[in-house]
């Protein structure tokens, strides 16, 4: 299986029957703020082409009533614009964690990326209509996953595939999930954070923070916001918090005794209303963070607590495996496998985990019909 996207080979411009071709497929990784589409023809499973990464998100301008909007741009344009035009000017991200927050603009959204995927002005039931493979999380309800499929088919899709994300990220870093042995993954995303056991091809059990109430990754841009304003008074963009939450460094506190070079922020102070730079240390980052990176560890004690005992000794073996783009946070594997007492690294191209097994689940997709893991 593949581990990273070394193995995709990009194509030139698509052939008329690679155009017309309704067994052509894509795979979706379906993030609440990113979008990832992979294409992939059945028969020539060979030709294999990273179509898009784009932002989840629509711009729309309000009018007098909501039911009057105007849609403005999508994906990264769309992002562009956030807290840039004012309040007349609103982005939305119209899939979260696998629920259809709103329809209507999330099928404007997904129509112009699979046009966009399959390189045409329509989509055409019987001539241009792929077969989808769409990643979800672990514990979407069933209502969102049927609502998600319904979603697709409406757009003109001939199959469309769910599969879980932490599944889908450890096919696509290459652990052999087929064996009786367990895995222990934790894939981090923009809203979900999910801990799962896998063995035989399936999710065993799994801890998501839908129902714990765990931060993910656009919670820490908030909590980090609201830190400042709390403690400096200082209010800073959604980007500079992205850009903030990128340069902390998690680390056992024996690596964390200096507080190293401060970290300047320009915002606004909201008691002068003026520009201002505020210097925070490292180490009062960590302050706000840790108490998130502890609900982490308390969502991986849950899962070992509820896990198959038959499961448990392979894992505290094999130890935990760190997915998404949050698991990108600069040391939180040596947080957690020092809080742990156990083994925990951060996968290959971990944005790109689940992207690129879905990837080659949707390659070997009648295997997958097959498995424990098809619903």
């Amino acid at each position: 299986m593949p581990k990273s996207l070394d193995f995709v080979k990009k194509t030139n411009k698509p052939s008329l029957w690679q155009r017309l071709d309704w067994r052509q497929a894509l795979a979706i990784d379906l993030g609440s703020n990113e979008i990832r589409i992979f294409r992939a023809n059945l028969l020539q499973k060979k030709q294999v082409e990273v179509l898009n990464i784009d932002q989840a998100c629509v711009a729309i301008k309000r009018a007098s009533s909501f039911s009057k909007v105007k849609v403005l741009a999508i994906g990264r344009d769309a992002l562009e614009m956030r807290e840039r035009l004012g309040d007349e000017v609103e982005v939305i991200f119209p899939i979260i964690a696998g629920r259809i927050i709103n329809e209507k603009l999330a099928k404007i959204l997904l129509k112009e990326l699979l046009k966009k995927a399959l390189r045409v002005d329509r989509i055409l039931p019987f001539v241009i209509s792929p077969v989808v493979l769409v990643t979800v999380k672990a514990k979407t309800s069933e209502i969102s996953r049927r609502t998600l499929s319904r979603l697709f088919y409406d757009l003109g899709v001939s199959e469309v595939h769910l599969l879980s994300e932490p599944l889908a990220a450890a096919i696509g870093v290459g652990v052999p999930i087929a064996d009786a042995s367990g895995v222990m993954l934790m894939q981090m995303g923009a809203v979900g954070v999910e801990a799962a056991a896998l063995s035989l091809g399936s999710v065993v059990s799994c801890q998501s923070n839908l129902w714990t109430g765990t931060v993910a990754g656009w919670e820490l841009d908030e909590l980090l916001r609201a830190y400042l304003v709390k403690k400096h008074h200082l209010l800073i963009t959604l980007e500079a918090s992205e850009t903030l939450k990128k340069q902390i460094k998690l680390a056992p506190s024996s690596e964390n005794s200096e507080s190293g070079n401060l970290i300047n922020l320009v915002g606004r102070d909201l008691i002068s209303k003026k520009a201002k730079t505020v210097a925070i240390s490292n180490q009062e980052l960590l302050e706000a963070v840790k108490p998130v990176i502890k609900d982490y560890i308390f969502l991986i004690e849950r899962l070992l607590e509820e896990m198959p005992n038959a499961l448990l000794a392979d894992i505290l073996d094999r130890g935990l495996l760190l997915s998404g783009n949050l698991a990108k946070l600069h040391g939180l594997d040596q947080f957690l496998a020092h809080s742990l007492k156990m083994p925990v690294a951060v996968v290959d191209d971990p944005d790109l985990a689940a992207a690129t097994g879905a990837l080659t689940v949707l390659e070997n997709l009648e295997l997958f019909k097959a498995s424990l893991a098809y619903a």
